[in-house]
């Protein structure tokens, strides 16, 4: 990706549009989508895989704030992936639509890039997510540096780097083959690269959340191992968590897939 064409790109942009575009998604994006986060996070630190455990980790998180509980660490998200984001979708756009390369590689390339940024992010919402209610993303943050430094920022990097930009390329490249042979559906074809990825990549998800939430002090490779061996374990991989990250993936799939549309459609007006 040359630096002066990236540029040049950039400059073909409405920066109001574009900024402005990026500020409402994400609020909007992580309004509708924090309370199923939430949810996924807390029944994959559990390992819990049984069929009512949605209903009562519902019950659970309910009783302890009512509503309000569902959106821990909903600003401090949503404030901090607006640049993410950003530089994401600018980075796919630039490479998928404008020169022309490959939905997969351009999906790869742009979570490579922005994974450096997110992995810290994830680990001080999830942490946020399981903390008593009232817990801030201040206390979260000294917490971590104090007991790990900056490693403990970093815990799944290693798994982000390897496994994300993967789930991305797969995720775009479905995407754009379904949005070509349904008359550029943005519904169709955001669900059905959603409902593929998220069912392949729960049990990397699993094992992520464990790490990044302090459940398992194992490595991603240690941890994939443990639970592979035992029937519970396999189990655990392959449904903790699972429903309430499909319904996310789907919404947030579509949503995604919408505000990119948009916001670059009025960008380059």
């Amino acid at each position: 990706m040359g630096s002066d064409g990236f540029w040049e790109y950039l400059k073909n942009l409405h920066a109001t549009a574009l900024i402005g575009g990026q500020v409402i998604a994400s609020f909007t994006e992580s309004g509708f989508l924090h309370a199923f986060d939430l949810m996924s996070t807390r029944l994959q630190f559990r390992g819990d895989f049984r069929l009512n455990a949605v209903t009562k980790e519902v019950t659970r998180v309910h009783a302890d704030g009512g509503i309000r509980s569902f959106y821990r660490g909903y600003g401090f998200a949503a404030a901090a992936n607006v640049p993410i984001e950003l530089m994401y979708r600018t980075t796919y756009d630039y490479n998928c639509r404008t020169m022309k390369r490959s939905a997969f590689l351009s999906g790869m390339l742009a979570d490579t890039i922005v994974s450096v940024f997110q992995v810290p992010i994830e680990v001080v919402t999830q942490r946020l997510q399981i903390a008593p209610r009232g817990t801030s993303a201040m206390h979260v943050m000294r917490s971590l540096w104090l007991e790990q430094g900056v490693r403990g920022f970093y815990r799944t990097i290693n798994i982000a780097l390897l496994f994300h930009p993967i789930q991305a390329g797969c995720w775009w490249y479905s995407y754009e083959l379904c949005r070509s042979k349904t008359e550029h559906s943005v519904l169709i074809s955001s669900t059905v690269a959603s409902v593929c990825v998220s069912t392949i990549f729960n049990p990397i998800t699993v094992v992520k959340t464990q790490i990044q939430t302090g459940r398992s002090a194992l490595t991603g490779s240690q941890l994939l191992k443990q639970l592979i061996l035992t029937p519970q374990g396999r189990r655990t991989l392959a449904f903790a968590g699972l429903a309430p990250t499909m319904a996310r993936s789907v919404l947030e799939g579509f949503i995604h897939a919408y505000t990119y549309e948009t916001i670059f459609s009025l960008a380059r007006t």
